[in-house]
């Protein structure tokens, strides 16, 4: 069953997902779109209605830069968790860009 709103880019990229105070730090999403994101993290386990601080960016670069985003889990499956943005976004991937000049993941074609 189709859970997601709106078309998604397939990107893999590396972030770090906070709820509360639980740091969960190697997390890697496998799609993103203006509604929502696929997440999936190898030490945790979100429930529906979680929500999580999204961080994105990279202190290497000659001028270090984070994207922080709230978001909220709606679907929950083995491979990972289904989120849907709770602060509005105009362009997100373009973000995601000017933030790193390289940023640590691949675009899928």
């Amino acid at each position: 069953m189709e859970h997601r709103w709106g078309a998604r880019t397939r990107v893999a990229i590396h972030l770090e997902a906070l709820r509360g105070s639980e740091h969960f730090d190697r997390c890697q999403t496998s799609n993103i779109g203006q509604g929502g994101l696929f997440l999936s993290c190898d030490e945790s386990k979100f429930d529906e209605g979680d929500l999580l601080t999204l961080k994105i960016g990279s202190g290497y670069s000659a001028r270090p830069s984070r994207l922080e985003y709230k978001a909220l889990v709606v679907h929950v499956s083995e491979k990972g968790a289904g989120l849907m943005w709770a602060d509005k976004h105009s362009d997100l991937l373009a973000d995601f860009y000017r933030a790193n000049e390289t940023i640590a993941g691949t675009i899928y074609s």
